[in-house]
């Protein structure tokens, strides 16, 4: 499904987040972006967040990409690292359920033995943070309830 709509995304250079950078992007662009990104670990890529962060540190004042701080969620970030699916019935899933997003591998995927994949799947607008667990809840279907109950503690304690 093509998605024309345009999606805000903050990128952080590396998981301790000290600074932002925000830029709305359609999915073509975004994929773009994701693609010309290189680095020779996958510690020194950038982190990416669909959503808009203010300037709220966390309690040791360092660290941006934190809940207190998002101010709008403009879609959801899975990552599957499990292995239990694989890429492709993933891609087939999504075409199928015709959601619009965007679905890449990760650095470390090899087809049939580490099938790890991200998936970004914006919503059609902005919403308060509050608010988007029963929107993920009732959309993301790919994986079985105890893998989403662990993505969701995963999402919690990275996010907090």
């Amino acid at each position: 499904m093509t998605d024309t709509a345009w999606h805000y995304v903050t990128f952080f250079p590396d998981q301790y987040a000290s600074t932002q950078e925000a830029e709305e992007f359609d999915l073509a662009g975004l994929a773009h972006e994701i693609r010309s990104k290189s680095a020779p670990t996958r510690e020194a890529l950038p982190w990416l967040k669909l959503a808009r962060f203010g300037e709220k540190r966390t309690v040791k004042g360092y660290c941006l990409r934190n809940n207190a701080n998002v101010i709008e969620v403009s879609g959801v970030e899975a990552e599957h690292d499990a292995g239990t699916m694989p890429f492709d019935e993933a891609l087939a899933r999504l075409t199928a359920a015709r959601v619009a997003c965007l679905i890449y591998t990760s650095p470390s995927y090899i087809k049939g033995v580490k099938e790890r994949w991200r998936v970004l799947a914006p919503f059609s607008r902005m919403r308060a943070r509050s608010k988007i667990w029963r929107t993920i809840d009732s959309v993301w279907k790919l994986a079985s309830q105890s893998e989403l109950t662990s993505w969701r503690r995963r999402v919690r304690r990275r996010s907090g």
